[in-house]
């Protein structure tokens, strides 16, 4: 099951991508990015993936950073692969069920949080390059952007 939101682009490696799904060991992954230097309002305004040095997920947090540094950090770009489908439906029915919200709304990615303590193997996938676009200072970014690279 791949699950994506709609207000971005991305730029990966396929191979590498290839990998994780041939690999029957992993349960799912979390696309992920490093925001860098890019420009956003607020860092806090993400959620974020507490990995291991090889890239296996311990919990995802949502709405707040992990680290004095997050713009090193996993970033959850909105990005979910379920090798099983019923495994999504059991965390999002745990995650409704109990009424587990961040801020009044169920989200994917904490949702992954039941199935990691259930001992599921869930890994990072970090991406090339994200492009977001999904509120109105983002989409100004990308305009401008646009601008530079594309001059009409």
């Amino acid at each position: 099951l791949f699950i994506s939101s709609c207000d971005y682009c991305m730029f990966f490696d396929h191979a590498e991508w290839a990998s994780i799904g041939e690999d029957p060991s992993i349960d799912g992954a979390i696309w992920t990015t490093r925001l860098r230097g890019l420009p956003i309002k607020a860092p806090e305004a993400f959620a974020y993936c507490i990995a291991d040095e090889k890239g296996r997920i311990h919990r995802v947090v949502e709405k707040q950073t992990i680290s004095d540094e997050p713009n090193l950090d996993p970033l959850v770009i909105g990005t979910f692969w379920f090798r099983r489908a019923a495994d999504f439906k059991i965390a999002a029915t745990h995650l409704i069920e109990n009424d587990i919200t961040v801020n009044g709304e169920h989200y994917v990615g904490t949702s992954i949080n039941r199935l990691l303590e259930q001992g599921k193997k869930f890994v990072i996938f970090d991406v090339n390059q994200w492009v977001t676009f999904g509120d109105p200072f983002e989409l100004e970014v990308l305009e401008y952007w646009q601008e530079y690279f594309c001059p009409a």
